[in-house]
């Protein structure tokens, strides 16, 4: 018998864009619950890095949004709290595309947002 899959190993992966997408966010959702303590952070350049990959058409809208519901909605990811505002932000907009638009065109008004910030 194997040992269980490292959720955190895993979802490092999934925040970072490492290796299959898909096959990460279905591994991570048989792991089960997140793990008190350990946490992933996301923080504005990693936020920058994922809609570069939107847009080089590495990942998909639905990736995309399937992205930041996970990023939002688990315990063991965390946002910068030096921009916990920005992000979650970002993140609730990337979730609920059919609230702000395309994802293209909420990508396009991240990037405005984040223009000129380090």
């Amino acid at each position: 018998m194997t040992a269980p899959p490292d959720r955190l190993r895993l979802l490092e992966h999934v925040i970072g864009l490492v290796g299959d997408l898909d096959a990460n966010f279905a591994a991570l959702a048989a792991c089960g619950p997140a793990q008190p303590g350990a946490a992933v952070q996301v923080d504005r350049s990693l936020l920058r890095g994922v809609l570069d990959a939107f847009g080089k058409n590495a990942i998909s809208a639905v990736q995309l949004e399937r992205w930041a519901e996970l990023a939002q909605g688990t315990d063991d990811v965390t946002l910068d709290p030096a921009d916990e505002e920005y992000l979650a932000a970002a993140l609730f907009e990337l979730s609920s595309p059919q609230l702000f638009g395309s994802m293209d065109e909420i990508v396009a008004d991240l990037r405005r947002r984040d223009d000129g910030r380090a």
